[in-house]
């Protein structure tokens, strides 16, 4: 009998031992399943980076023995579970390195806020879509058959950001911005330069490459090159770089259109234009800056620093720097600040 209680006591100890082992276990897989990493940069911009032991966690189901993504505001993807031939561990993908994603978007020398993105680290491919994407405020990093390289990483997540940064600041609606990207990129041609052009082609993809050259780290540019090599590099461009910078000062669609504009005639000019400001009353009282920027974003010349005094002021330009010495021929932005509110135009100065 009492052999039978002892057994019965250590056998009782060892079922407890198992469960606290297994609750010690469960605790610690838990405490892996790490929250979204929250990230601010010196631009002021903000990033939420999921990985992929959170997306399976709150994002993904099964269903009739598949797999999906199910993350609000982006449409029901399912998710591949092929096992990977050319491992020979099996099904086994590699994900981008969150420490990889969080260093390329801190190298970025976009010095104003880029519009809030989500970026989800995906852990699996997706079905008929295994490059990685973007869409308005999110990025989708797809995973790779072997370790992802760190300026792999850079390059992509830079790119992917160039999207995001086109959608905030010009959508597919904005046919003028659209239509001066093209002419100042040298990509009018409609028939070869469309949505339905091979890749390399794709108006998108040429502006997401343009930022990632002009603005990503260097890491992000360890090729040197863009994706079409046919065209000129984007630090070549003339005014390219200001086009994107300028985008970050536009209103959203349907804002601020009546309140602020600015234009100049002659444009071209020479030997001199006249820039104009136009306001809506409520703004009188506020401070008002013109001042004129080159392609390369230094300030030439300050036109006015002081009040908006009437809702239509007009300033001369007589195409000379601060110093008094005549400027090169060339393209010019008038920048206008009024309040918090800011724009920019572009004139062409003929010498």
């Amino acid at each position: 009998m009492r052999n039978s209680t002892k057994d019965r006591k250590s056998t009782s100890r060892n079922v407890f031992a198992l469960c606290l082992a297994m609750i010690v276990l469960f605790l610690g897989q838990v405490a892996l399943a790490a929250d979204p990493l929250h990230v601010s940069f010196a631009n002021g911009s903000e990033a939420t980076i999921y990985d992929g032991d959170y997306i399976l966690e709150n994002y993904a189901y099964r269903s009739e023995g598949r797999l999906y993504l199910a993350i609000p505001g982006y449409p029901l993807r399912e998710l591949t579970l092929t096992p990977l031939t050319s491992n020979p561990k099996g099904e086994r993908y590699f994900p981008h390195k969150i420490d990889n994603v969080v260093a390329a978007l801190d190298a970025i020398t976009f010095n104003k806020p880029i519009n809030r993105v989500e970026i989800y680290v995906l852990p699996l491919p997706r079905v008929a879509l295994t490059s990685s994407s973007a869409i308005k405020g999110k990025i989708f990093l797809s995973p790779g058959a072997r370790s992802i390289p760190e300026e792999v990483t850079h390059m992509v997540v830079t790119h992917e950001l160039g999207h995001v940064f086109h959608y905030a600041h010009m959508d597919d609606s904005n046919i003028a911005a659209w239509n001066e990207y093209r002419q100042i990129r040298d990509i009018e041609n409609h028939v070869v330069y469309c949505s339905s052009s091979s890749h390399r082609n794709r108006p998108h993809e040429i502006f997401a490459e343009d930022f990632r050259f002009l603005f990503g780290g260097a890491l992000a540019n360890y090729s040197g090159n863009i994706e079409n090599s046919s065209l000129s590099l984007p630090s070549q461009v003339t005014g390219l770089s200001q086009f994107i910078v300028n985008l970050a000062y536009s209103f959203s669609k349907g804002e601020g259109t009546s309140v602020l504009k600015a234009a100049n005639y002659p444009n071209p000019f020479n030997p001199e234009t006249q820039v104009t400001v136009t306001a809506a009353a409520s703004a009188l009282g506020q401070s008002l800056n013109v001042r004129v920027f080159d392609v390369q974003g230094r300030l030439v010349k300050t036109l006015h620093t002081g009040t908006l005094e009437e809702t239509e002021m007009q300033f001369r330009w007589d195409g000379r720097d601060n110093s008094g010495d005549a400027l090169p021929s060339g393209v010019y932005f008038s920048h206008i600040r009024l309040g918090e509110q800011q724009i920019s135009h572009k004139m062409i100065f003929v010498g």
